[in-house]
């Protein structure tokens, strides 16, 4: 009786939460929209970024980099072995990216990590060694935000 008593105020209040959701986007017009909504209003996705070497990152056309690198990295020595990447700083990506770091819009912080999580488990055998490397900011936004 009391595991169906749990059922029943999960069930009720899951529906209030997306009640919430729904009142907050018809009438509130939320500032910052989820990754997956705003990644479906620009046609955003992660699967249509252009190919990228995976020694130094950059984007590459089709064919144009190998185990050795691209024509940029070739012949040079960096001190990791991969370069997993969620897409190209720029446009939709780099607006999602700053919404994170100067509006605190956490949920698309949770977005991009899984995000980012899913493309490392794909590229890398084994977790060991991974190292995410944040994009760095300036000391005076970094003291502002807190």
């Amino acid at each position: 009786m009391r595991r169906d008593l749990r059922e029943r105020v999960r069930a009720a209040f899951g529906a209030s939460i997306g009640a919430l959701r729904d009142a907050e986007v018809v009438w509130l017009e939320p500032t910052i929209l989820p990754l997956e909504r705003s990644g479906a209003a620009s046609s955003w996705s992660p699967e249509c970024e252009p190919p990228y070497c995976a020694r130094c990152g950059q984007s590459v056309g089709a064919f144009e980099a190998g185990p050795d690198g691209c024509a940029e990295c070739r012949g040079t020595h960096p001190p990791w072995d991969r370069v997993v990447r969620v897409g190209v700083y720029h446009g939709f990506l780099r607006d999602r990216i700053h919404e994170l770091k100067f509006a605190r819009a956490r949920a698309v912080g949770g977005a991009l990590g899984r995000l980012l999580a899913t493309r490392v488990r794909s590229a890398v055998a084994s977790d060991a060694g991974v190292v995410v490397v944040p994009m760095p900011t300036t000391p005076v936004r970094r003291f502002r935000r807190g």
